[in-house]
């Protein structure tokens, strides 16, 4: 109900949409019979975000109820090499569909993931009990897009008591909240954005900075500690005329360059790793190299990390009085060593922290693990009812069938996976 009544009643709104969470159903071509994520959606959804269309008409998309839009890769495995368009598919063994479309893939890191789109008209001739939703119900998505996009602030003022003006019995308020913020701010309290997955990204930057720290500690120490070795050379630098902020860059310089060495050395040791990587965690990482922002990023780390460690061994270093350290160095007990002892205690604390959390870490994942679920996993199997197998009567035959045969002790229905929390959009309120 909500996505047309914003429509109708709104001017600001170009476009607004209703889309079902994405879940597995069963999709065939001829013998073919492929099990992937579809979902339901109006003919705006396509509009509101944009696809980018291999084959096939935008304009005409969705709009027959026996329609429906493929993705690139399910068209290959459904049609290899032949032209889909027009081509006749079945939808859960009973849903006869023509297709109208292929889209390119979505991308990896999209938060919306499917494989192919059906018209709203046909999930509410499947699903009766839709039509019959009111304002409080949540069984669904609602796509919004504005004339203006910064002037969503602006929109969230004004629609803030919709529900309340629709149903009486309503009490909680209505916003829009930015596709662009979606899978990094994706949780709230009381109608506000209290973070998300952007909390797992700040804790991840704190621990490169702690250990980015700790390696430039480590080598304070170094540089300090072969301090007496360079001595001579930075009393002849001095008694030849070079002044001391020459010699502060020049050590600065060097630790740049070694910031640098060692960043390429591990763009190699990355781009070996990465793939074994993704395969192991199931995931897609790349390195955008084409991306400036990228680049700029990591230039400024590395004179970030050149200054930082070459920071005290320069002025340390350069302090040296040239007539003192050409008759002779020695090292003394003073303020330098002072300095050099805290930056000891500091590494040690830093890497202590860091092992008492990996330490928490990994015993609250074991935790986790062996925590009871509620119900034995020993012996369980879960079968997905498709097509005849959804109507009541054919459950129960199968279930006495089941029974029967002596290879189920017991048989129940669920209206969802088992261990399905909600659906594969990462949408939470």
């Amino acid at each position: 109900m909500l996505a047309p009544a914003l429509k109708e009643k709104f001017a600001d709104v170009v476009n607004s949409s209703r889309s079902s969470y994405p879940y597995p159903g069963l999709i065939s071509y001829g013998e073919k019979k492929i099990k992937n994520y579809a979902v339901f959606a109006d003919p705006s959804f396509i509009k509101i975000l944009g696809f980018d269309f291999l084959s096939g008409s935008e304009e005409r998309a969705l709009q027959n109820i026996n329609a429906v839009v493929l993705t690139k890769s399910l068209a290959q495995k459904l049609f290899g090499n032949e032209n889909p368009i027009n081509k006749m598919v079945k939808f859960d063994n009973t849903e006869p569909l023509t297709v109208e479309a292929v889209i390119a893939d979505l991308p990896e890191n999209s938060s919306l993931r499917f494989d192919y789109i059906m018209p709203w008209k046909l999930y509410e001739k499947k699903q009766t009990w839709i039509k019959e939703q009111g304002w409080g119900s949540n069984f669904c998505l609602t796509l919004v897009q504005l004339k203006d996009a910064t002037a969503i602030d602006k929109f969230n003022a004004t629609i803030k008591n919709f529900y309340a003006q629709n149903d009486k019995n309503a009490d909680n308020g209505l916003f829009l909240h930015p596709l662009a913020k979606w899978h990094l701010y994706n949780e709230f309290e009381n109608g506000k954005s209290v973070g998300g997955k952007i909390d797992q990204l700040r804790i991840f930057l704190i621990l490169a900075i702690c250990i980015l720290l700790i390696a430039c500690v480590n080598f304070m120490n170094l540089s300090t500690a072969r301090s007496e070795k360079r001595a001579k050379e930075v009393g002849v630098r001095k008694a030849i005329g070079s002044s001391r902020k020459s010699l502060i860059a020049q050590f600065i310089l060097e630790s740049t360059l070694l910031a640098l060495v060692g960043t390429v050395v591990a763009f190699i040791l990355l781009e070996m790793s990465l793939p074994y990587f993704n395969n192991l965690l199931a995931v897609n990482l790349v390195i955008r190299y084409n991306d400036y922002r990228y680049w700029l990023t990591l230039v400024g780390l590395v004179l970030f990390t050149g200054l930082i460690a070459g920071s005290y061994p320069a002025f340390y270093l350069s302090s040296f009085e040239p007539v003192k350290v050409l008759k002779g160095f020695a090292l003394k007990a003073g303020s330098a060593f002072s300095i050099r002892k805290v930056l000891v205690v500091f590494q040690f604390v830093f890497a202590g922290c860091l092992i008492v959390c990996t330490v928490v870490i990994y015993q609250q994942l074991n935790f986790i693990k062996a925590k009871p679920i509620g119900y034995n996993k020993g012996n369980l199997l879960q079968m997905v009812a498709h097509g005849n197998l959804q109507n009541k009567q054919k459950v129960e035959l199968l279930k006495q069938q089941l029974l029967k045969s002596g290879a189920a002790q017991q048989v129940s229905t669920l209206s969802m996976d088992l261990d399905q929390v909600c659906s594969r959009i990462s949408w939470r309120f």
